[in-house]
């Protein structure tokens, strides 16, 4: 990775320049230098990435303060087409046959594996006919797949996701179209009781509607929920190893082995328009020029306000991106431990990528309420995850780690659920170290000798998460609540259909644009197979 005061070998002269280093810059990017063009990735922090932000910490451990699992990204067409070039470039990816298990606050405990008759078994002897509801529910949607998820991986109104929406009336019909519209709709609490009576698989699923900044009473929620749970099962819950910025660093060097490069520290503070046309990008008085594309992996208000500040652009496009709502905040933890965790409920747990703790259906959902209405919740659905267990080489033998994931807050808290905490100036310092402590007391109760055995402890706020990349926007990962006026064609904007913007050759990427905030490099790799006329990968 080059530094900023590094110029490039043949002037800053580019084909294209992406403004942000998230996964969705560098899949864009690293995608065209592998046809031919010559590329630049922009970023004002001081590391590639984005929201893979791996840092070393007290005791030789190597921590994300971010994301974490990777299993959008294994399982997209961005990676298939990457995979050998990002191997040849050294990442690596550890797994696991126990990607995910519950934790209920009474005591209860529920982990599934990557052995789908397995699962079925373990479920029969939970109550006779949820293992046969599991093969069913699992069955139907990898049957279904390329019409309920298909819709990610295209434009909608390209002509590709016109051929798509075709095809899903052809093989439906007008009836079987409208039930799958309504399939799509459904929230996960309804899907959860008409498939399953046992209140421990609710418990086990529920949390996951959390990760697409929904609750499990919101509209599309089930969707969520059901893709989680048979991808987990087919894939494992994937982490690289050495951290995410293995997986920045080895995007950067397919990108530079092509002539481009990627700096980090550079602040692009304007978009350069010539006759209608995006011609580069400005920072401060250094300018790189792009023959053929501008990709900006901003949010809305980035774009359309700051980027292109005094460029003519629809007043209402500008209107609407200021009032882009960024969906739920997250609150992240990372634990350095000085021996191997321990669960209470069950020692093979320490074993599992992720546990969820919760107390069932209904407290997800009520926590989830608590945030929207600007409270810090009693009891939040906590997220745990233990790369360790997957990937050894994060942190000294004998040690283990806990990366501690809250995604049921408010960007901007006005009270307590308990009254507990005094929140009277959002976010301090106070709040966040307050709430942490709410977090970890409930963690011992399911961790014994946790407070005993940290060596370090790491709290990360909304807030924090703000300052530290300005498209996290109130501390939130979407860039665009999921809510339907914000769905698909909606992101960013009605009057932008993004990834193109008004400006001739300026694109709009990233987690603001469809298909939204995930790592599976959805809108920068759509927008370089339409770049670069990819018909196929």
């Amino acid at each position: 990775m080059q530094q900023a005061d590094r110029r490039p070998r043949n002037g800053d002269l580019f084909d294209a320049v992406f403004v942000g280093s998230g996964i969705n810059g560098l899949v864009g990017a690293a995608t065209l230098a592998k046809r031919g063009w010559r590329v630049a990735v922009l970023e004002r922090a001081e590391h590639l990435g984005g929201a893979m932000c791996t840092v070393d910490t007290k005791g030789g451990f190597r921590t994300e303060l971010m994301s974490c699992f990777h299993l959008q990204f294994l399982g997209s067409p961005a990676y298939q087409y990457l995979s050998a070039d990002l191997e040849r470039h050294g990442l690596r990816y550890a797994n696991t046959d126990e990607p995910f298990a519950v934790v209920t606050d009474d005591g209860r405990s529920l982990l599934m594996t990557t052995d789908h008759a397995r699962n079925i078994e373990r479920l029969e002897r939970l109550q006779p006919g949820q293992g046969k509801a599991w093969d069913a529910a699992i069955g139907a949607l990898f049957a279904g797949a390329e019409d309920l998820l298909g819709i990610r991986n295209l434009h909608p109104l390209s002509p590709a996701g016109l051929r798509w929406m075709w095809g899903v009336y052809r093989r439906r019909g007008g009836a079987g179209t409208r039930a799958l519209l309504a399939e799509m709709l459904m929230s996960a609490r309804t899907w959860l009781g008409e498939t399953f009576e046992e209140p421990l698989i609710h418990a086990l699923l529920a949390p996951w509607a959390l990760h697409g900044a929904s609750s499990p009473d919101e509209l599309g929620s089930a969707v969520t929920v059901r893709a989680v749970a048979a991808f987990c099962e087919a894939m494992g819950q994937p982490v690289p190893v050495g951290g995410g910025r293995a997986v920045a660093a080895a995007l950067a060097a397919i990108i530079e082995e092509h002539g481009g490069v990627c700096l980090t520290g550079v602040d692009v503070d304007r978009v350069i328009v010539q006759q209608g046309k995006a011609v580069g990008v400005a920072a401060g008085d250094r300018v790189f020029d792009a023959r053929r594309a501008v990709a900006c992996s901003v949010t809305a208000a980035q774009l359309y306000e700051l980027l292109l500040d005094g460029v003519s652009v629809p007043n209402e496009l500008r209107a609407s991106a200021r009032k882009v709502r960024p969906g739920p905040a997250v609150f992240q933890m990372a634990y350095s431990l000085d021996r191997p965790l321990r669960w209470a409920v069950d020692d093979d747990l320490s074993r599992t990528a992720v546990v969820n703790i919760t107390g069932g259906l209904d407290a997800v959902s009520r926590a989830a309420n608590e945030g929207r209405r600007g409270l810090l919740p009693a009891e939040s659905t906590i997220c745990c995850g233990q790369p360790m267990a997957l990937d050894d080489t994060r942190g000294p033998v004998g040690g283990s780690q806990l990366w501690i994931q809250v995604l049921d807050l408010p960007s901007v808290p006005i009270g307590d659920a308990v009254g507990e905490i005094a929140v009277t100036d959002g976010w301090t310092v106070d709040v966040r170290e307050a709430y942490a402590d709410r977090i970890q007391r409930r963690l011992a109760r399911h961790l014994p000798g946790l407070e005993d055995s940290i060596i370090e402890r790491i709290a990360v706020s909304p807030a924090d998460l703000e300052v530290a990349n300005i498209n996290l926007v109130g501390g939130s990962c979407t860039s665009g609540a999921p809510d339907l006026d914000q769905m698909l064609v909606l992101r960013p904007s009605p009057y932008a259909l993004a990834p193109r913007t008004p400006v001739k050759r300026l694109y709009h990427i990233g987690a603001s644009t469809h298909p939204g905030a995930s790592l599976a490099a959805g809108s920068g790799f759509l927008l370089a197979k339409k770049l670069a006329k990819i018909r196929r990968a």
